[in-house]
C-alpha cells in the first residue's frame, strides 16, 4: 500500500466522548477546526495509532491521507493543498527532508510536524533546519501531547506568516517613499526652473520677449500648475510617512486604559497650563482592562489630545470621557476649539495615500498626528471618529475591543 485515506478521520471517540466536539471537564462545547492532513509513515501501526490519536482531538477534525512513501507524498503535494503534514523522519531507506524542504518553500506554505523513534538530538535538529515547525518522538505520543504539538506548530506558522507579512509591508513602504521622494525632487526642481526663468524675463526690462512684462499669465499658469502637483506630491509623501510611523508588529498585552489616559494628561498638562487650558478626566463605572499595545496606544492617545490643545481657544477646557462599553472601552476627547469641515474630518482622519490633507492640517503637523491615531486604533481592532462644527470644537471618539482583534 503506497496511498490510502484512512477511515479515522476525526470520528474516533475515547472514553464515552460523543464525537461532537465537547471538550473534557464541562458542557462547554470546542468548535473543531477542519485539518487535510498528509501523513507520511511507512510503518502501519505507527499510521493507524496516529489516525486513531487524531481522531480523538478536542481542536481539530482531521481528513487524513495516508502514504508510505517519499514518492507518492511528493505526487499528493503536487495535486493536493494539505493544511497540514506529519511526516516519519525515516521513510524506508529514505529521509523525508526533501518533502520538507517542498513543504516549506515559498511555494507550498505547508506546516510540518516530524515524528521519529530515533533518539538522536540531529535527527531533529536536521528536521526543523529543513522546515517542520515541530518535532516529536514517538515515545511521547498520545493525544494531548499530538494536540498541544500541532497547535504549537500552527502558531509557529501564524507567527512566521506574520513575520513575512511585516517585512513586506516595510519593504513596500520603503518603496513608496523611494519613489514619492524621486518624483517629489523631480517637480520641485522644474517648479524652480519655471520660476527662475520667468524671474530672469521680468528682471529683463525691455527685452526682445515683451509678453513676459506685458502678459505673464502663460508663465503664472505653468507655475500653478507644477506648485499643485508638487502639493499634491507632498501630501502623499506625509501620508506614506504616517504609515511608517506605525510599526505593523504590536506587542498585545492586558492593561488599564485608563492609567493610559492618565500617564497622556500628565505628559500634556504643562502645554495646557501655557496656554491657559484646562484638561479634565472623567471615568465613568466600569471594567477598563483590554489587550492592547500599551506604547502604541499612549501614542494615539497622545497625537488625540495634542490636536485639542492646538485647535482648542485659550482660557477653555479639552475634556476626556472614559466608558466601558461592554466589549470594548471608549475615550472621548472634546475641544472648544475652531473647528473642522466634513471634508477635513475625511481627509485628516483617512490615511489612504491617494486622499488629499487640507493645508491648514499640514502646516500645523497636526494631519500626521491624527493619520497615525487612526492607525494605530485600526490595528487594534478598533476606530477613531471625528464629530466637529466649525467655531464650536471638535469630539474625537476612539473605541478599542477588550479583546486583541484576530489576523488574517
Amino acid at each position: 500500500m503506497t496511498s490510502e485515506r484512512l477511515a479515522q478521520t476525526a470520528s474516533g471517540k475515547e472514553d464515552g466522548e460523543s464525537g461532537e466536539g465537547h471538550a473534557k471537564g464541562g458542557d462547554r462545547t470546542t468548535a473543531r477546526a477542519n485539518l487535510l492532513v498528509l501523513l507520511v509513515e511507512d510503518d502501519p501501526r505507527d499510521a493507524k495509532l496516529m489516525a486513531e490519536y487524531l481522531g480523538r482531538s478536542r481542536y481539530f477534525a482531521a481528513q487524513i491521507e495516508h502514504v508510505t512513501d517519499i514518492r507518492t507524498a511528493l505526487q499528493h503535494l503536487a495535486a493536493t493543498h494539505y493544511d497540514l503534514m506529519i511526516l516519519d523522519y525515516w521513510v524506508g531507506t529514505d529521509s523525508s527532508l526533501t518533502l520538507l524542504r517542498r513543504g516549506s518553500s515559498d511555494t507550498w506554505h505547508i506546516p510540518a510536524l516530524v515524528v521519529s523513534s530515533v533518539e538522536a538530538a540531529d535527527v531533529q535538529g536536521m528536521g526543523l533546519s529543513a522546515g517542520a515547525l515541530g518535532f516529536l518522538h514517538k515515545n511521547d505520543l498520545s493525544p494531548s501531547t499530538l494536540d498541544a504539538v500541532i497547535r504549537t506548530v500552527f502558531h509557529m506558522r501564524d507567527a512566521a506568516l506574520e513575520l513575512r507579512r511585516s517585512l513586506a509591508e516595510q519593504a513596500r513602504g520603503k518603496t513608496q517613499l523611494a519613489e514619492a521622494m524621486s518624483e517629489m525632487t523631480h517637480e520641485v526642481l522644474t517648479t524652480l526652473s519655471a520660476v527662475h526663468g520667468f524671474g530672469e524675463l521680468l528682471s529683463a526690462g525691455t527685452s526682445d520677449q515683451p509678453i513676459a512684462l506685458n502678459d505673464p499669465t502663460q508663465f503664472v499658469a505653468q507655475i500653478k500648475e507644477r506648485s499643485q502637483k508638487l502639493d499634491t506630491l507632498l501630501r502623499r509623501f506625509i501620508e506614506i510617512e504616517a504609515k511608517a510611523h506605525v510599526a505593523p508588529d504590536l506587542y498585545f498585552e492586558r492593561a488599564n486604559l485608563v492609567d493610559i489616559v492618565k500617564s497622556v494628561v500628565m505628559t500634556m498638562a504643562e502645554k495646557c497650563r501655557q496656554r491657559s487650558q484646562g484638561i479634565s478626566v472623567r471615568v465613568a463605572p466600569g471594567d477598563f482592562e483590554a489587550e492592547i499595545d500599551k506604547v502604541a496606544v499612549f501614542q494615539m492617545l497622545l497625537n488625540t489630545v495634542n490636536n485639542a490643545h492646538r485647535y482648542a481657544d485659550a482660557g477653555t477646557t479639552i475634556e476626556i470621557v472614559v466608558r466601558d462599553m461592554g466589549s470594548s472601552v471608549r475615550v472621548n476627547v472634546a475641544d472648544q476649539g475652531a473647528g473642522m469641515t466634513d471634508e477635513e474630518i475625511a481627509q485628516a482622519s483617512h490615511h489612504d495615500a491617494q486622499k488629499k490633507l487640507p493645508a491648514d492640517l499640514l502646516a500645523t503637523g497636526h494631519g500626521l498626528g491624527l493619520l497615525v491615531a487612526t492607525s494605530i486604533a485600526q490595528l487594534h481592532g478598533g476606530e477613531l471618529a471625528i464629530v466637529s462644527q466649525k467655531d464650536w470644537g471638535t469630539t474625537i471618539t476612539i473605541e478599542l475591543p477588550k479583546v486583541r482583534p484576530t489576523i488574517n
